[in-house]
């Protein structure tokens, strides 16, 4: 075995070199690093990479010297690569695994302290550049061939590195497409250094244009103005409203069919580029053919960082930035948009270009080694929630070969442009939409409110967004249900700031002094339409709230429940009032339920915004003791402004309708959950012993069990079992309260309708 050098190995027929390599027990004390060495040579002058492959797998299962953990993805690359690397490399490979780890922490005040200092984001890249140079030197030059088919080392391997045909150019344009939804200091970031880059590189040639084309798709974290001295491109910042809470093609889209350039990149936000980058792209740009050939730009990872549960060290590949020709991208309708969020959208593009073009792809670091970009490393990962689906529907294209180009694509409503002309000219944001209304939501259930609307919105062809009230009101989860529901929606600062006009504005809530009311009024100053939507009940005339709230009169409209209200608060609006229901109630109506065998009690503690709290734990005590003095189990559901202290008490973390679905019994104050039990079939005790003196309970007329005291409150409770609720009773009372047999969602937009077309007031 000692024999087996390089120099005999060549000598010897190939096909005999195989069949020893595939005899040989590698546990045997006798078979080296160096004979692996020597065979992996031999195999690699004849180009045999399924050789290689097994002389790879082999190695690793055999290794027995590797000082990593395996959560460490360099324990793989050390195994399979250790008998070709130095000791110095892998005592280097070794000592960069000892690093730390940025946390979440450490990564956000790099990306605060890079954004106040640039030349600390200049310092940082350069050593992730000298970082790479001496990774590439000492292992990536003798790999980068190879069958890997292990993460993140496969992305050397990924592409063919064999060099494409000649096509010379002259001078070529090229567009940066980003797409961004609340990510805004790395976007920030990308875009610095990709300007600071190509400023060096413009320095003194040209061969090389630029524009850069910013897609960001309406959020919370929208970008504020960055340096663009000095820099000899163009800028185009379009800020869109997809709808969706993530589209990577839908916004890659966006921006393709608004470039100009003869060759397209794909951005993300995480890219950093060094200040050699455009010198070293030039000659493998300006001599490849994008006519027959894509081109990925080879990632580098920044930082130590978790993916997963595995550790990536920096200076390992990650991923890459595609340069493809514009027009085959534009003639292939881009990406396709059936990918929710991110995750194999790539792929799927990649099959298409492919399959349709006969492209062929080629990874930049074979052709020039210095042609790479920094990822800028991060632990958390957002947007991939849909990743199964995702993988899926690639797999199902794959099968079927379904590759079909898409006749629309990239078209998303517009909120304003910007055009950051040669680095000097900043032109105005211009609007370029108008909303017919736009609804301001205080809590989660007004949003869910509108999202119940939106169908019929749609249908009618009626523009709309929701607003957010935050940061200047407290959070009551608007924003979480909007992006957990790929709801559409901005703040009310944004809204303000961008100038974004609206013929129209529907609220909740006509009286919070710090957002609806002052928004309210200045719709009302402009002449423009304001409606009151009263989605559940209300203590209209402050009796018991102890404030002067004038609920629903500084609105010049109001959508009212039920004839109830408009006889007894709102009689003098006349055509100014419309009774149209409420149209959440539509949606529990499927989860109608009849008694229980098991008995159970669900008690509504609403104790909020400081109305009656003096009166909450009294209140609680009472029904309590009424269940548990006649032997029946109890459930509290919170609402989720009550900030009593339940402690002591048997509380639910369920929603209220999970909670109704599995009770016989809710006992409420003045509350819509009444309405809403009545609804799905679940008696009901209205319990006030006197405290509250709003009206709207106190007529109940057979529907449900009016409890003015605590001896009647443990009556009614003992009793309801036996006590069949009156169905006509029921039926009346919420067609009054409610109109509740009526289409809730129809009667509101078209009422919307009709007060749009009137003359303003």
């Amino acid at each position: 075995m000692k024999s087996l050098s390089v120099k005999t190995l060549l000598s010897t027929d190939y096909k005999l070199v195989r069949s020893l390599f595939s005899d040989f027990n590698f546990k045997d004390s006798d078979f080296t690093n160096l004979h692996l060495f020597n065979f992996y040579i031999v195999m690699r002058r004849h180009n045999d990479n399924e050789s290689i492959s097994k002389l790879l797998k082999n190695a690793e299962r055999h290794s027995t010297t590797i000082r990593l953990e395996r959560k460490f993805s360099d324990w793989k690359y050390l195994a399979s690569y250790g008998f070709l690397f130095s000791n110095n490399t892998k005592k280097f490979i070794e000592k960069i695994n000892s690093e730390a780890i940025l946390s979440d922490e450490d990564i956000n005040e790099l990306e605060i302290k890079f954004l106040n200092e640039n030349i600390e984001l200049y310092k940082f890249i350069s050593k992730c550049l000298d970082l790479y140079k001496k990774r590439y030197n000492s292992e990536y030059k003798y790999i980068n061939k190879d069958p890997i088919d292990f993460f993140p080392y496969k992305y050397l391997s990924d592409f063919s590195s064999k060099p494409p045909s000649s096509s010379i150019k002259k001078c070529i344009k090229l567009s940066f497409v980003y797409c961004i939804k609340n990510r805004s200091r790395r976007a920030m970031l990308s875009i610095q250094s990709l300007i600071n880059s190509y400023n060096q590189y413009s320095k003194v040639n040209l061969n090389i244009e630029i524009e850069i084309v910013i897609v960001e798709d309406f959020g919370i974290d929208l970008i504020n103005d960055f340096n663009v001295s000095e820099f000899s491109g163009e800028i185009y910042h379009y800020v869109i409203n997809t709808g969706l809470s993530w589209t990577r093609s839908g916004t890659l889209n966006y921006g393709i069919k608004r470039s100009s350039g003869d060759i397209v990149a794909f951005c993300d936000v995480d890219f950093l580029f060094h200040d050699q980058f455009f010198f070293e792209a030039e000659e493998c740009i300006l001599n490849f053919e994008f006519e027959k050939n894509i081109l990925v730009v080879n990632c580098i990872e920044s930082s130590n960082h978790f993916k997963g549960a595995q550790v990536y060290t920096k200076g390992s590949p990650y991923g890459y930035m595609w340069m493809v020709d514009s027009k085959l991208t534009k003639q292939a309708g881009g990406f396709s948009e059936e990918y929710i969020g991110h995750g194999f959208e790539d792929r799927d593009f990649q099959y298409k270009m492919t399959s349709l073009y006969g492209l062929k792809i080629i990874d930049s670091i074979s052709q020039r080694p210095g042609m790479f970009v920094i990822h800028f490393s991060h632990n958390t990962r957002t947007g991939d929630d849909n990743r199964d689906v995702n993988k899926s529907l690639l797999e199902d294209r794959l099968l079927n070969s379904n590759f079909k180009i898409q006749k629309k694509w990239g078209e998303f409503p517009l909120l304003y442009k910007s055009n950051y002309n040669k680095g000097l000219t900043i032109s105005d944001k211009m609007v370029t939409d108008t909303y017919d209304v736009v609804f301001l939501a205080h809590n989660s259930y007004h949003a869910w409110t509108y999202q119940i609307l939106l169908p019929e919105l749609k249908k009618k062809g009626l523009r709309t967004i929701l607003l957010s009230p935050l940061p200047d009101y407290q959070d009551e989860g608007v924003e979480k249900f909007c992006l957990d529901n790929s709801i559409p929606f901005m703040r009310v600062v944004q809204f303000l700031e961008l100038e974004i006009n609206s013929l129209a504005l529907i609220v909740f809530n006509d009286w919070d002094s710090k957002v609806s009311n002052p928004l309210v009024k200045r719709f009302n100053a402009l002449g423009k339409k304001t409606i009151g939507l009263i989605e559940g009940i209300n203590d209209y005339n402050d009796i018991d709230t102890g404030r002067n709230r004038y609920a629903y009169r500084t609105v010049s409209y109001v959508l009212i429940p039920g004839d109830f209200d408009r006889r007894h608060y709102f009689s003098d609006l006349e055509d100014r009032a419309y009774v149209v229901g409420i149209p959440r109630l539509s949606k529990i109506i499927p989860d109608k339920i009849g008694v229980k065998s098991n008995s159970r009690v669900l008690i509504n503690a609403n104790f909020t915004y400081g109305v009656l709290e003096e009166y909450r734990y009294s209140w609680i005590e009472d029904c309590v003791n009424a269940c548990v003095n006649n032997g029946l189990d109890y459930i509290i559901s919170l609402h989720n402004a009550d900030q009593g202290d339940y402690s002591k008490f048997n509380v639910s973390e369920s929603s209220f309708y999970d909670e109704l679905k599995q009770s016989t019994l809710l006992i409420s104050r003045f509350s819509s959950c009444i309405i809403e039990s009545l609804v799905v079939g679940v008696p009901v005790i209205y319990y006030n012993n006197g405290f509250e003196s709003v009206y709207k309970f106190q007529e109940p007329n057979g529907a449900y069990f009016y409890a003015k005291s605590y001896d009647c409150l443990n009556r009614e409770v003992r009793k309801i079992a036996e006590t069949k609720v009156d169905s006509n009773a029921v039926s009346n009372f919420l067609n009054d309260h409610a109109l509740f047999e009526a289409d809730s969602s129809g009667k509101i937009v078209c009422a919307l309708i009709n007060i749009l077309n009137k003359e303003s007031l």
